[in-house]
C-alpha cells in the first residue's frame, strides 16, 4: 500500500479485502475465491460500503492504515503455552483496523481525521446481500472516527498518546481486558477513563457538516510514563519498542505484565 495511489487495500480476514477507494469516498469489500479449474485467484465484488459523504469539491486521501499482527500458527500457540503465558489474552483474529484520511478543499481547507473499525461489525454489515451501503446504516454504530493522530496498535489496543502514555480498548468486549491491564500497570499509577459511547467531529467538508459515532472506547493513561523519542514507535501485546535516530535513543519499555 501506497500513499497517493487510487486504491489502496486492507485485509480483512483470510478471504476478505478492502479497497479504498479515494475518488469514489467509499470502502470496497471483496472475496478471494480460488478455484481449481483457474490459474490464478479471482476476486469477486462483495459490497461497496459508503464513506460519510463529502461536497462536490471535496477531495479525499487515503494516509496509510495499521491493525492487529495476529499469529496464527498453531505451533506458535502451544509453545506460548508450555513457555506459561497466559493464552486467553491473544486473541485469535483481529478486532479492529485503523485508516487514516485526509480531505482537502479548495481555498486551501485541509483536515485529517482517524477512522477505527470494528471488525466483527464490519463482518456482520457486509453479509446482508445488499450491494451498496449507505454510510448511516454501517458506519456510525461501528466506527470512532477522531482528529487525533492514529500512532500503532498494542495487541488489541491502540496507543493514541505517548507523552502520557495512552492506551484505547475498543468495544465492551475489551472492558475485561482494560481492567486487567489497568491492575498489571498499577505501578505506574494509571488512571483509566470513563467508557465514551459517542464522539462528534465537525469538519466543513463533510455534507452535513460533522460526523457523530459511537463505537464504546475506553483510554487508560499511563501518568508516570512519557515515551518521548523522535524517532520511530513499535508495540505488541507486552512491549513498546522506541527507536531514534541516534544509537543511544533506543529504548525498550515493557507494557503489559500478563
Amino acid at each position: 500500500m501506497r500513499q497517493g495511489t487510487e486504491a489502496a487495500f486492507v485485509v480483512i480476514d483470510s478471504s476478505l479485502i478492502a479497497l479504498i477507494r479515494e475518488k469514489l469516498n467509499r470502502i470496497e469489500i471483496y472475496r478471494l475465491e480460488v478455484y481449481p479449474s483457474a490459474s490464478i485467484p479471482l476476486l469477486q465484488t462483495v459490497c461497496f460500503l459508503e464513506l460519510p459523504p463529502v461536497t462536490s469539491i471535496t477531495a479525499v486521501t487515503w494516509l496509510f492504515s495499521a491493525m492487529e499482527w495476529v499469529p496464527t500458527s498453531k505451533h506458535y500457540k502451544r509453545s506460548r503455552s508450555s513457555r506459561g503465558y497466559h493464552i486467553p489474552f491473544y486473541s485469535s483474529t483481529v478486532g479492529t483496523i485503523g485508516l487514516r484520511l485526509h480531505y482537502r478543499v479548495a481555498l486551501g481547507y485541509s483536515f485529517k481525521c482517524t477512522m477505527i473499525i470494528n471488525i466483527v461489525g464490519l463482518l456482520s454489515a457486509i453479509r446482508t446481500g445488499v450491494n451498496n451501503i449507505p454510510w448511516v446504516d454501517w458506519g456510525p454504530s461501528i466506527t470512532h472516527i477522531f482528529r487525533e493522530d492514529l500512532s500503532r496498535t498494542a495487541g488489541p489496543f491502540w496507543i493514541v498518546g505517548l507523552s502520557p502514555l495512552t492506551v484505547r480498548g475498543y468495544g465492551l468486549i475489551c472492558r475485561g481486558y482494560i481492567e486487567s491491564m489497568t491492575e498489571d500497570m498499577s505501578s505506574l499509577q494509571c488512571r483509566p477513563r470513563p467508557v465514551v459511547f459517542s464522539t462528534k467531529v465537525c469538519g466543513k467538508h463533510w455534507v452535513e457538516n460533522q460526523v457523530e459515532t459511537h463505537l464504546p472506547y475506553r483510554d487508560i493513561v499511563a501518568n508516570d510514563l512519557h515515551v518521548d523519542v523522535d524517532g520511530f514507535v513499535l508495540a505488541d501485546r507486552e512491549w513498546i519498542v522506541c527507536m531514534g535516530y541516534e544509537v543511544r535513543g533506543f529504548c525498550l519499555y515493557k507494557l503489559f505484565i500478563v
